[in-house]
């Protein structure tokens, strides 16, 4: 029950589903994310790992925000609630990272400090997965605009639409 882009491989997995789960390619954000991966993995440089590979996961997250935003009526700030049965659920969130164990700022105690020995099984190679809270709350306020720790934090545009278009262009 996990979707993936291999880099070395150059293969997308969607996974088998089961359970409380609809295979992974049931969420158009996570079919983007996971193309997003891709795209980032041949043009970036990012080494996914500690800070770069957060912002790696974030850019990913971003992508699949953006499309299903552009072709999903039903749009939302979070990721992967499609591929609960029922809609129940999601892993993360733009609106409020820490609702899923992510931090929403470097000082947040879910964040995850530099590790000389990133891997897999340990940390979460760093980190990526929950650092990338903090870029996607980025994304969130300056196209949405919002508050954040008493600051008013002002979007792109007024027009969400015109927003989104001028952060999709920013993040691409």
């Amino acid at each position: 029950n996990n979707a993936f882009y291999n880099a070395g491989l150059d293969v997308l997995s969607y996974g088998i589903a089961g359970g409380a789960y609809r295979p992974f390619c049931a969420a158009q954000d996570i079919v983007s994310h996971e193309y997003g991966h891709a795209f980032t993995a041949h043009t970036s440089g990012l080494i996914y790992r500690n800070q770069s590979g957060a912002l790696n996961e974030s850019i990913s997250d971003a992508l699949g925000f953006f499309v299903e935003a552009e072709y999903q009526e039903d749009w939302d700030w979070v990721q992967g609630e499609d591929i609960r049965i029922n809609g129940v659920g999601a892993s993360r969130s733009f609106i409020h990272p820490p609702s899923f164990g992510h931090p929403d700022n470097i000082n947040h105690p879910y964040f995850v400090p530099y590790t000389d020995n990133p891997n897999m099984f340990t940390n979460d190679f760093g980190g990526v997965h929950s650092n990338s809270g903090i870029p996607n709350k980025v994304m969130y306020l300056v196209v949405k605009g919002d508050e954040h720790y008493g600051i008013n934090i002002l979007p792109f545009e007024q027009d969400i639409n015109l927003s989104r278009a001028a952060a999709s262009t920013i993040w691409y």
